[in-house]
């Protein structure tokens, strides 16, 4: 322990050295806190890529066997995969390929990307793979509605507004990941062939679309020198214009030029959906914004509103931007409760030192380890690009009260001896008695200390989500810890010094509390298990027993529940349901919510929204409900939710947090805390056994929306080729697809 001495006898020669560097080091923590992102909880973020591929009018049964399937396989191969999910739905497959915790994303990317080119050539013709953004798992932190009270402007303008205004704008925030907007329908552009017209002037569909696309097509013709200057050459046929369009001319038949328009209708109309939206029963765009890892919540929302504000200055009357879920509304709150339990503590230990001690400077002393090893903490935070979240704030909670440890016992050791030197015949210098007095119960402080820091050093050691989640916890308490063992042995010295070396015989008394607990643990405890140490043994071993015998029946969890202050209902419809039908049973189940006064707003969102990494089929509704604060319990509205739904005929629901179930899909694949998951190859066996299991599981205690995930077929015309009549009139399987294909306009 020699270091210890030189380090105590430095810091005491250069006081105010001392003194000066720790006032620095506090102030550049206060910094440094400023400048830590702040968020829910530590970064969960796993290492997933998600490849979108679009494959228009491609059936699931296809799509599973001509793109996901060789997707999957060139992927497996690459090093450090885990673990391979796709899910397909007309017209889309979305694969998700899992990485191992540590890896690197940005390099695991850019490996599927080149496994992506590999196998491009064969997939089937009009397929297009792309890579999904990089997204926090907790990332969809505000949810916005964009709607209009004026009747003049359609969903489809609304949706452009959102699609060429906000989202463009919001996108250029930094720390946002995507904007994805739902409902409205995407403005396009259509031609809808008749063909007996077209017959009539011996039209194909190929002469249609080759006229069209001439319609929309600008040309460059090079540059020409023009009196000695260059001058460019354009050829301007882009046109906004439907009419444009329609005047377009396909053929020339008989001298006559024949238009798009004498042969098919043109208008402007909306994209086939698979998603639509609501706000409050009110047709209108959701807009999702995700945030990319690693980046401040809090700081995010703020440009975000600031943003809106300058945007909605320039929407049309009667057009409202505004948020109808916001996540910083959690974090505030989570952040603002352990902080005022660290205040509470922190006032708390302040009290008892007082009692205790019953001397305003020591107390002082003592009390000045815990900002000061916050500080050193929190630049430690900074310099390893951690965040400031419930987990990191939680470790310090849990260490504010052993953080006065150190410095107490060596403030009431330096006290101790500073008094008795008042009553030696030959009085020491007091700089030397503190000197003695620190270096005297060094080790006992060293020990103590370590022995905290060993209990929290395993919990460093957890791999994958675990460790992802309480990693941060036990290095706020060993960190925190580590940083009041060094304030004990720098700053604390040098302020007993300031402070305690006018200690007199004067205040040779010992504090009354103090003096009172001492008796009554020596006469009520101590002495009592002496006279009769068996009795005092069995006492303990029972105490210990009983601790244990509650373990089997206690609750276990991986993170207590919490209270979002909104909650996510997703409707679950039969797997034929359409658009529409999906609209309907929504409307009914958002009037039956209508009656409960704790609802501030409803958000519906239907099936997907284009270019999202989920594949969510038209008969899945998403509703996310804002309460208002209210005096009855968050789990009494949770249960007229669900009584209210419950009269809902042809649905079956679920009820969880927004949070809670980003955190259930990344672990399981499903939005669901327990996923059961039955393999075979017959659908209708085993639609069949997963009812019979939920029947079985319904009744169990705790358990509640016990919802089975249907996967029986859609409804399907199914076209089969005659291959021996195809022989006879000399006609190719891929040209009757491509005249299906046309016949239907090319709808997917």
């Amino acid at each position: 322990m020699k270091i210890f001495t030189a380090i105590i006898g430095y810091c005491l020669a250069n006081r105010f050295l001392t003194l000066a560097l720790s006032v620095i080091v506090a102030c550049f923590g206060a910094y440094s806190t400023s400048q830590l992102p702040v968020d829910i909880l530590p970064n969960l973020d796993k290492s997933i890529t998600t490849v979108v591929a679009e494959a228009p009018g491609l059936a699931p049964e296809e799509i599973e066997k001509t793109v996901a399937i060789p997707i999957e396989n060139a992927l497996a191969g690459l090093n450090g995969v885990k673990r391979i999910r796709s899910a397909n739905t007309p017209s889309l497959s979305l694969i998700n390929i899992e990485f191992g915790w540590n890896a690197d994303s940005y390099k695991m990317r850019q490996l599927v990307q080149e496994r992506l080119q590999t196998i491009q050539s064969s997939l089937p013709d009009g397929v297009t793979t792309t890579i999904a953004p990089i997204a926090s798992v907790m990332g969809e932190i505000i949810v916005m509605s964009l709607g209009s009270k004026n009747p003049r402007i359609t969903p489809i303008e609304l949706r452009t507004l959102a699609d060429y205004t906000v989202s463009r704008r919001l996108s250029s925030i930094a720390g946002v990941s995507q904007i994805l907007s739902t409902g409205g329908g995407v403005k396009q552009y259509k031609i809808i062939p008749d063909t007996q017209k077209m017959a009539a002037y011996g039209i194909t569909f190929d002469d249609v679309c080759q006229a069209a696309k001439n319609a929309q097509s600008n040309t460059g013709g090079g540059i020409v020198n023009k009196n000695g200057t260059e001058v460019a050459i354009r050829n301007i046929g882009r046109s906004a214009d439907i009419k444009d369009i329609a005047d377009a001319v396909v053929k020339t038949v008989g001298g006559k030029s024949v238009l798009i328009k004498d042969v098919a209708e043109t208008k402007i109309d909306k994209a086939v959906l698979r998603g639509d939206s609501a706000v409050d029963g009110r047709e209108g765009i959701v807009l999702t914004l995700t945030k990319q890892p690693d980046t401040d919540t809090l700081k995010i929302t703020k440009d975000v509103e600031n943003a809106i504000a300058e945007i909605s200055k320039n929407l049309p009357d009667g057009v409202e931007l505004k948020i109808v879920y916001r996540q910083d509304e959690f974090i505030n709150s989570a952040i603002d409760n352990v902080e005022t339990a660290i205040r509470d503590g922190a006032i708390m230990v302040f009290i008892i030192l007082l009692v205790f001690l019953f001397n305003i400077r020591t107390t002082l002393i003592t009390i000045t380890a815990i900002p000061v090893s916050f500080a050193i903490t929190m630049i430690y935070f900074y310099a390893t690009g951690s965040s400031i979240n419930t987990m990191t704030l939680g470790g310090l909670a849990v260490a504010v009260g052993m953080l006065v440890d150190d410095a107490i016992v060596d403030v009431e050791n330096v006290h101790r001896r500073l008094r008795e030197n008042a009553f030696a015949k030959k009085r020491r210098r007091p700089l030397a008695v503190i000197l003695d007095a620190c270096v005297e119960i060094r080790a006992s402080i060293f020990y103590a200390t370590a022995i905290i820091v060993i209990v929290f050093l395993p919990t460093l050691g957890l791999a994958g989500m675990e460790g992802k989640m309480f990693r941060p916890l036990a290095e706020a308490v060993v960190v925190s810890m580590a940083a009041s063992f060094l304030v004990a042995l720098t700053l604390v010295p040098v302020l007993c010094s300031l402070m305690l070396k006018k200690v007199s015989a004067r205040a040779a008394g010992e504090p009354l509390v103090s003096s009172a607990i001492k008796f009554f643990a020596e006469r009520v405890l101590i002495l009592p298990s002496i006279r009769f140490p068996y009795a005092a043994l069995f006492a303990a071993a029972m105490l210990t027993a009983s601790a244990f015998a509650l373990l089997p029946i206690m609750g276990r969890d991986f993170i207590p529940p919490l209270n979002e202050g909104s909650s996510l209902v997703i409707l679950q419809l039969s797997p034929d349901s359409s658009i529409e039908r999906s609209k309907e049973i929504a409307a009914i189940a958002e009037r039956s919510l209508a009656h409960i006064p704790e609802i501030k707003s409803v958000a519906r969102k239907i099936g997907r929204a284009e270019g999202d990494d989920h594949a969510e089929p038209v008969n899945i509704v998403k509703l996310n409900l804002e309460f208002e604060k209210s005096e009855r319990p968050h789990s009494d509205v949770i249960e007229d939710v669900r009584k209210a739904l419950e009269n809902v005929r042809g649905i079956s629901f679920s009820i969880g947090q927004p949070m809670a179930h980003r955190l259930d899909y990344m672990l399981s694949g499903v939005q669901s805390q327990i996923a059961v998951k039955i393999f075979g190859p017959d659908l209708r066996i085993l639609e069949l056994k997963a009812q019979e299991l939920a029947k079985l599981i319904a009744p169990l205690k705790g358990a509640v929306d016990v919802n089975v995930e249907k996967q029986t077929p859609t409804k399907q015309i199914k076209i089969i080729p005659d291959r021996q009549k195809l022989k006879l009139y000399g006609i190719q399987i891929g040209k009757l697809n491509d005249t299906l294909r046309d016949a239907l306009g090319g709808v997917a």
